[in-house]
C-alpha cells in the first residue's frame, strides 16, 4: 500500500523550437526589427515614430471619437515570434492535409 506507481502519465510532446532558433540566429525575422542580442534581454520595446507610416496606419485602425493618439510602441520578441511562425505552419499543414 506504501509503493504508489503513476500510471497513464501524460506524454507531452516536446517543443519545437526550430523557427525560434532561426527568429533568435536573425534568419527569420521581420525586416523592420532592429538587431537584438537575446543573451542579455528576452524583447525590445520601441517607440513608433509619429509621423511615421506605422503611427498613421495605427492611427486610423484605433480611432474613436473624441480620442487622440499620442505615441505607439512595438514590442520585439524572437521567442514569441518564433511560437506565432510554428503555430501558423502548423494550421498551413493541417488545412492543406485536410483537402
Amino acid at each position: 500500500m506504501g509503493d504508489k506507481t503513476k500510471t497513464g502519465a501524460s506524454k507531452k510532446k516536446p517543443v519545437d523550437n526550430r523557427f525560434v532558433r532561426q527568429v533568435t540566429s536573425g534568419q527569420r525575422g521581420p525586416n523592420y526589427w532592429v538587431p537584438m542580442d537575446i543573451s542579455d534581454t528576452e524583447c525590445k520595446i520601441m517607440e513608433v515614430r509619429q509621423f511615421s507610416a506605422s503611427f498613421f496606419e495605427l492611427d486610423e485602425k484605433f480611432r474613436r471619437p473624441g480620442l487622440e493618439l499620442i505615441s505607439a510602441y512595438a514590442v520585439q520578441n524572437a521567442f514569441l515570434w518564433g511560437q506565432y511562425l510554428l503555430r501558423r505552419e502548423q494550421l498551413k499543414m493541417q488545412l492543406t492535409g485536410t483537402g
